[in-house]
């Protein structure tokens, strides 16, 4: 997965298929982030 080429041209499409990525899974990412949310807030306003 990791690229040591040193020019923009061998990291930067890697970096776009992971924006890519990261957009398709954005609906199941948010929902882990908020129920991650939701916990923490219960935490800390359960002391």
């Amino acid at each position: 997965m990791m690229n040591h080429n040193t020019n923009d041209a061998g990291i930067l499409p890697p970096i776009r298929g992971m924006v890519k990525c990261l957009e398709q899974h954005g609906l199941i990412a948010g929902s882990v982030i908020q129920r991650l949310n939701t916990n923490i807030i219960k935490v800390i306003k359960s002391y």
